[in-house]
Formats: C-alpha cells, sequence, structure tokens
C-alpha cells in the first residue's frame, strides 16, 4: 500500500530552512523555500521564506506576489497576513496595508508586529494619533520591541511631542544600541530641545555606525551650520546631493553636456548656476555670482519664470535663463546655488555682503508708491505682512503663523498692515474679520518679484515669517523683521537678532516652541516704538 503524502513540512524542516534565512543566506535559504513548495504546495511557509528573502533582496514585487500566495493557503496565520500587510506598505498600497494587519491583529490580537505593522501604516496615512494608540499596543504586548520604540517616537516627534520623543528613543536604545537611525533622529530632537552637546554626540555616533548614512549626514551638516561651524557644515552638507538621498527638497540632477563644476579655474569660462530648492535659497545663494565672477567666470543663472526679471538686476549675472532653456544653450560648467559656499570655504566672517545686489524697477516702484499713497493715510506706518511660507516646505507648519494670531498688532495706533501673502488660503482669511487690524490685500496686483519688491519700497517695514519676502527685501537692504521658530532654519543661527546674510534684518525669535503669542507682543512693542 502507497505511503500517504504529508501535508506540511516537519518543524525540522521549517526551522533549517527559517535558520537559512536568519543566517542572510538568501540564495540557499530560496532553493530551499521553493522545494518546501514543491513538495508542500498546499502549505504556506514556503512561500512565507521566499517572501522574506524577495524582500531581503530589495525585488519588493516579487515579494509581494509570494506574500500573497502565503496569505492565501494560510489563511490563520497572523504573521503571514502581517507580511502581506507590509510588503502592501512598502509599495504604498496603503489601504491594503490597513486591512491585513487588521486581518492579521484579529487573528492574533497579542500579535506585537501585526500592531506595529499597523501603526506605520496609520502613520504613512497621516492619522498619527491612531498610529500612537498602535504602537502603544505593540510595546505593552512586547516591552523590549525596540522597533515599536523607535516608530512610536518618530510619531511623537511628528506630533510635536519632543520630550516624549526623546523618552521614546532612548526607550529604542536601551534594547539596540546600535541603530544609527535612532541615534540620528535622536539627535534632531536634542537638538529642537536646545540640549546641542548630547545632540552632536548622537550624530557622530550614528555617523560612527554608519558613514555613508545619508539622512545623518545630511541633518548633521544642518546641526553644524545653525551653530555656527559654517565651513564644516558646508562640507558636511555635500551629502544633500548624493543620488541615493530621497529628500524631497533634493534638486534632480540635470542632463547637461556641461560639466558640473568641481572648483575647476573659470577664466574664460561660462558657468550657469542651476535653480534647486524654494525661491528664498535662490535669492539668498545667487550673490555667490560675484565670486564666481571674480574667477574670472561669465556668470549665467536658471530660474523659474517669477524670479526672471528680478535676476537680471543682479549685477554680476551676464543672462538669465528661464526653465527648460538650459536645454538649448552652451556653457561649460554648472552648479547648484548651495553648494557654493562649500567651494568658497564660508565662515561666519566671509558670507558675501555685498548688498544690495538686487534692484527694484523705478516704473513699478512709482505704481507702488501710487498705490499705498492712494490707500494708506499719509501719518500711517505702511507695514507689510507675510505670515505663512510655502504650504509643501516640510517645516512649514511649524514656521507659519495662523491668521487668527495676528489680532494682537490691532492696538498699534496709526499703522496700515499690507498683505503681501499670495494664494486663496491668504484671500479668504483676509476676509475674516479681525477687530481694529487694517489689512490691505496687495495680491491681485503682485504678478512676480519684481512687482513685490516695488511694493516693498513703498513700505516702512516688512514683517515676515521665514520665507522668499525675507529674503527678498534683505537683498534689497529694505527693513525686514523676520519672525523666526525656537530651533530656526540653520541660517538664522542661534541666539542673535541680526543677520550674518542681510544688513537689514531684525530678527524676532520664539523663547519657546511653538509661541508665536509672545514673538508678535514682542513685535507689536516694536511698532509702538518706531
Amino acid at each position: 500500500m502507497p505511503m500517504r503524502a504529508v501535508a506540511a513540512p516537519t518543524p525540522a524542516e521549517i526551522n533549517a530552512v527559517a535558520s537559512l534565512y536568519n543566517q542572510k543566506e538568501y540564495d540557499t535559504a530560496e532553493v530551499s523555500a521553493r522545494d518546501l513548495i514543491k513538495r508542500f504546495p498546499k502549505h504556506g511557509f514556503g512561500w512565507k521564506v521566499l517572501g522574506a528573502v524577495f524582500q531581503s533582496l530589495g525585488k519588493i514585487d516579487e515579494s509581494l506576489n509570494a506574500k500573497q500566495i502565503s496569505a492565501d493557503l494560510s489563511p490563520d496565520d497572523a504573521e503571514a497576513w502581517s507580511n502581506l500587510g507590509f510588503a502592501y506598505y512598502e509599495q504604498n498600497r496603503l489601504d491594503e496595508a490597513e486591512k491585513c494587519a487588521k486581518h492579521a491583529i484579529k487573528i492574533s490580537p497579542k500579535f506585537a508586529v501585526a500592531h506595529n505593522n499597523l501603526g506605520i501604516t496609520l502613520e504613512k496615512l497621516k492619522r498619527l494619533e491612531e498610529a500612537e494608540t498602535c504602537y502603544q499596543k505593540a510595546i505593552a504586548l512586547r516591552p523590549d520591541y525596540a522597533g515599536a520604540h523607535y516608530n512610536y517616537a518618530v510619531a511623537l516627534q511628528k506630533l510635536q511631542r519632543l520630550n516624549d520623543a526623546e523618552k521614546s528613543y532612548r526607550n529604542a536604545l536601551s534594547f539596540n544600541l546600535n541603530e544609527a537611525k535612532v541615534h540620528s533622529n535622536l539627535a534632531i530632537v536634542l537638538k529642537n530641545l536646545s540640549q546641542f552637546v548630547e545632540s552632536e554626540q548622537h550624530f557622530v555616533t550614528a555617523l560612527k555606525l554608519d558613514s555613508q548614512f545619508i539622512d545623518a549626514n545630511y541633518n548633521y551638516a544642518l546641526f553644524l551650520m545653525l551653530i555656527g561651524r559654517l565651513k564644516e557644515g558646508w562640507a558636511q552638507y555635500q551629502w544633500f546631493y548624493h543620488p541615493k538621498n530621497t529628500n524631497p527638497s533634493k534638486p534632480n540632477q540635470p542632463n547637461l553636456t556641461a560639466k558640473q563644476w568641481q572648483g575647476e579655474p573659470l577664466q574664460g569660462k561660462t558657468i550657469l548656476i542651476h535653480s534647486e530648492q524654494g525661491f528664498g535659497d535662490l535669492i539668498q545663494f545667487v550673490r555667490y555670482a560675484e565670486n564666481l565672477k571674480a574667477l574670472g567666470a561669465t556668470v549665467w543663472v536658471l530660474v523659474t519664470t517669477p524670479l526672471v526679471e528680478l535676476f537680471k538686476t543682479v549685477p554680476w549675472v551676464e543672462r538669465v535663463l528661464d526653465n527648460g532653456e538650459q536645454h538649448h544653450a552652451v556653457f561649460d560648467f554648472w552648479v547648484f546655488p548651495l553648494a557654493l559656499p562649500y567651494w568658497f570655504q564660508t565662515t561666519l566672517e566671509t558670507v558675501p555682503f555685498n548688498l544690495p545686489y538686487l534692484s527694484i524697477d523705478a516704473f513699478k516702484s512709482a505704481w507702488w508708491k501710487d498705490w499705498v499713497n492712494q490707500h494708506i493715510p499719509a501719518e500711517n506706518k505702511r507695514v507689510g505682512l507675510v505670515w505663512a511660507g510655502n504650504a509643501v516646505h516640510a517645516n512649514d507648519a511649524n514656521r507659519s503663523i495662523d491668521f487668527a494670531e495676528l489680532a494682537t498688532l490691532a492696538s498699534v495706533k496709526n499703522v496700515t498692515f499690507v498683505s503681501l501673502q499670495l494664494g486663496e488660503k491668504a484671500a479668504n482669511e483676509l476676509k475674516q474679520c479681525l477687530d481694529g487690524l487694517t489689512i490691505l490685500d496687495a495680491a491681485p496686483f503682485i504678478h512676480d518679484f519684481t512687482d513685490t519688491a516695488a511694493l516693498l519700497s513703498a513700505l516702512d517695514v516688512l514683517i515676515t515669517v521665514d520665507s522668499a519676502p525675507a529674503h527678498l527685501a534683505g537683498a534689497l537692504d529694505l527693513p525686514v523683521w523676520t519672525l523666526v521658530t525656537k530651533i530656526p532654519d540653520w541660517r538664522w543661527l542661534l541666539d542673535r537678532n541680526d543677520s550674518i546674510w542681510y544688513k537689514s534684518v531684525r530678527l524676532f525669535r520664539q523663547p519657546e516652541i511653538g509661541d508665536w503669542a509672545s514673538v508678535l507682543e514682542d513685535v507689536k512693542v516694536a511698532l509702538e516704538q518706531s
């Protein structure tokens, strides 16, 4: 009588294949997993291992397919469904990832990994409070779950609960001291909590553990520049341009026949300063055209349309290209503007400070002065207002001010405010009634930065959050009061009310994280005294 086919691999066979995977012998593990699949086609374990192998090898589509088969063959295997959910998560198919993680939890309510995986999915869906609950459950089930402590800390960091995030990162390190990403993120939190000495220690530790860790290198650069160590910081900052950097602000490497400038001689050569990042960055760093010209170069600049006419006024720039024109022009080198401080070894003492380096259109200046005179009594101070930056900026939620908070300024006598804030959101906010606060809306008449520049010349001062108009006023050498967060963008440094980049900037700093009320009180007093 023939022997009956065995329906499932033995525990010894399962352990042998799992051991190969755990030892990172992926080729052998794949062969063994395929052997199990061949011998036990209706059992899901072989597919489970195969899915894990493919994931480790970066074969995302193959991993998802294997994990789907594993889950289909194992309807009561919580791990299989949790693995499938993670595969969907990696493909950004978040609704499916959420369903799989919840199904795994339904099968096994005490399966900590499934709670953690549901958490990372909900976090990516920006449902942070729900994600927080998932991480708490995962940690309660497995107090030594370092990954869940780390993910919990990331969510808390996004929620701006920095003290709680610090505690959770330290918990993660207590179970695994050698995770570079935990040290790096803890360093960022400590920086934002003004614990600068320990922050640097964790950045250094992260880079000792993984010297090629792009995010750690980049964030360490921002730290160094914030505390004023510019020369070190700019060298470190070049990691921002690394081909594998996934930062959404990183510019794509342009497809140009010209060479990227790496400090070569420029006498008799033409170099293009290639646009990157935001308008404010371009306005701030176009000043380095003077340094390039001093090396004998003919300097061109590439920008997008709103900056074209304005940048034609930079005295050291021979030609301004609108985006797209670079592919039909002939030049020798190109360079990103934020790489220039590195090549010129910029320190606190050597920042190019030849101001103003932008000019104002005389016709537009006259038009705006007439507009202002028609709308504002002669005895009133004329004050520009910008309360929000570009919404796509990673830190915009912190650097922008809620419109309603501007009511603090309503009691200042003999002031008329002029809004330079663009966009539909600002237009709707200006329809709100802030008792006693008179704000004129100039946005309908602003078409590009030459209009903004001309309007600024007709005002007594601009009050703005950290945004492009702050840089524009500074580059024009016009009075600007810039309102910055407790731990600001690196370029504003720490513990000073002036700027190394602009002579006309006065900084108003948050005394504590998120405290715009105190900043606006200080601004109100300054207006009353001016």
